[in-house]
């Protein structure tokens, strides 16, 4: 199945209440992207098209449901600092060479 060309643009909230608008490329630029909408919305598509274009940059990606990643929020909280953690001694290992 082809994709339409079809340019998406999501309103991106951050911590501070900051409201902008990006393209799904320029999501690129954050550590951890969580997209919520509507079911039939695009998220999954998206998200896979943000993995693809991030492997494609030589950058590690990992996919999962929330609702199967954990229950509660603070098991949700504990579970993106475990990601964040390891995602930061990856990074560091590329840098010194060590994979």
């Amino acid at each position: 199945m082809a994709l339409w060309n079809i340019r998406r643009v999501w309103q991106v909230v951050a911590g501070d209440d900051d409201v902008t608008h990006l393209s799904t490329e320029e999501l690129s630029r954050f550590r951890c992207v969580v997209l919520l909408g509507a079911a039939g919305a695009g998220k999954t598509t998206e998200a896979r098209r943000l993995a693809e274009h991030e492997r494609a940059s030589g950058r590690s990606v990992r996919e999962c449901r929330l609702a199967e990643y954990a229950g509660t929020s603070a098991e949700l909280e504990g579970r993106l600092q475990e990601l964040s953690a390891e995602a930061d001694t990856a990074a560091k290992r590329r840098l010194e060479g060590s994979f």
